[in-house]
């Protein structure tokens, strides 16, 4: 009977130490998308990756100017408001496309004023079998320009003045237009996984991806009337909910057991609104102006990127091989016990 139990004993072990196999289909690794940057814990230098951020701006929206908050001012002392003609300009970036590459990075949640945490990114890849897959995405956080800043302008809008009415009533016409500029610079663009993240495999070791994130941008935008500064608008903000989807390959590295080569690429295509109303008061020499700038505007984005890093691919652990060990035992246990009885 004690044989007996004891067999059961090692048999029972080694199907609880097999059942960790199929319990442990995956692990999460902590990735930092970022070009060269210092390797992760356990992976030897040398290995190199590749993280590139391609971006395009385009423009589009109007500018509606109406009579109802005419400019008003002084000309020589001498009180006066502008009647603007209504009209609605279309708006586009001048020049009409901007184009961009950055090199980006995984970050952490960014507070209030825009400051990056420490990176939590991590990816779930399984144990390698028909080649290791994602299956599992949390706090995928990058910073699309790492420090860079895009600089843009629309299109200049000309400002069509009917009547120049003076204190007392007089009328005048207006010799010519106001030209309104817009300027501004784009100093952050990222990214938040802010939903579950699906990957679906298509291959051995490749497959496509879909996640839901929020894209956030911080820029600061200039005005100017006739080319004399106007307003300067400071750290307005663009957000935008979008599905980042893609492709993903986890590449075994030659000649490195356990080490593979981690890829995202995709691309997708966004629009930010941009909403300025903003009033502002110049000097153009003869003349001191007050008005209302007001205009409603589409940066259009379009996105391409590859993140890749360098990670440790999970493997069975060694209780997990003790277990296989335990279980190859099993038939020489077996004979044993029946020669002892």
């Amino acid at each position: 009977m004690l044989r007996s139990f004891k067999l059961s004993t090692v048999a029972a072990c080694a199907a609880v130490l097999l059942a960790l196999v199929a319990a442990q289909p995956a692990r999460a690794v902590l990735v930092q998308f970022e070009t060269n940057h210092p390797p992760n814990p356990g992976v030897p230098p040398g290995n190199s990756n590749v993280s590139k951020f391609t971006g395009q701006l385009t423009g589009s929206g109007a500018s509606t100017i109406t009579g109802v908050t005419p400019i008003t001012g002084q000309v020589f002392g001498n009180a006066f408001r502008l009647e603007p003609n209504q009209q609605v300009t279309p708006l586009s970036l001048s020049p009409a496309t901007v184009n961009f590459t950055t090199g980006p990075k995984s970050v952490g949640d960014a507070d209030s004023k825009g400051v990056f945490g420490t990176n939590k990114s991590n990816l779930e890849i399984t144990v390698p079998g028909n080649g290791s897959h994602i299956i599992g995405a949390q706090e995928v956080d990058v910073d699309l320009l790492n420090g860079q800043s895009v600089p843009f302008a629309l299109n200049t809008i000309p400002l069509t003045i009917v009547n120049v009415i003076i204190s007392g009533g007089q009328t005048f016409e207006f010799p010519g237009q106001l030209n309104i500029d817009v300027s501004a610079v784009l100093k952050q663009l990222w990214t938040e996984q802010n939903g579950l993240a699906t990957f679906v495999p298509t291959g051995q070791g490749t497959g496509t991806f879909a996640m839901p994130s929020t894209i956030h941008g911080v820029l600061d935008a200039h005005i100017a009337l006739n080319k004399a500064n106007v307003f300067d608008l400071k750290d307005t903000k663009l957000n935008e909910d979008l599905l980042v989807t893609g492709n993903y390959t986890v590449d075994p590295i030659a000649g490195t057991p356990g080490l593979a080569r981690v890829t995202l690429t995709g691309g997708t295509n966004l629009s930010l609104p941009l909403s300025l109303a903003t009033a502002f008061a110049t000097d153009l020499g003869i003349a001191a102006l007050t008005g209302t700038v007001s205009l409603l505007a589409s940066i259009n984005v379009g996105l391409s990127f590859q993140l890749q890093d360098v990670v440790i691919v999970p493997e069975p652990g060694a209780v997990i091989l003790l277990g296989v060990g335990l279980a190859a035992a099993l038939p020489y246990l077996r004979h044993r016990w029946r020669r002892l009885r």
